[in-house]
């Protein structure tokens, strides 16, 4: 049995920022273009209670994201973090290879409390 696999990506985080002073908290955009190679086989197995073939799989997948956010600031010393990312994709696999459309957004919210060490962050995707 042998597996292998390679990620390769290349990533700028961001590539546009604005000034929190001049926004409450900041706009960001980033570009992240990544790549997967992941190639699997196994031997023949034979026992009593049944036999499996060799099997051999392959998958790719080639990645380009665009990713936006906005920082508001809260009263208090937290923040509010709305963000989206919206990507091309196309995955090959043995059983098929197809090209689609990656959109995720979030919400993430966070709250500092440096006198006692804590940091605090809850954050949902769709």
């Amino acid at each position: 049995m042998a597996a292998w696999a390679r990620a390769p990506g290349l990533g700028w985080d961001p590539l546009f920022t604005t000034s929190p002073e001049l926004t409450g908290g900041g706009i960001a955009l980033g570009l992240l273009i990544d790549a997967l190679w992941v190639r699997t086989e196994s031997d023949a197995v034979r026992s009593g209670e049944g036999n499996l073939a060799v099997a051999a799989a392959n998958v790719t997948r080639l990645r380009v994201i665009l990713d936006a956010s906005r920082a508001f600031a809260l009263e208090g010393g937290g923040m509010l973090t709305l963000a989206r990312k919206l990507g091309l994709r196309r995955d090959g696999l043995d059983a098929g290879t197809g090209t689609g459309v990656e959109d995720t957004a979030s919400t993430a919210g966070a709250r500092a409390a440096p006198e006692h060490g804590l940091m605090l962050r809850l954050e949902s995707r769709l």
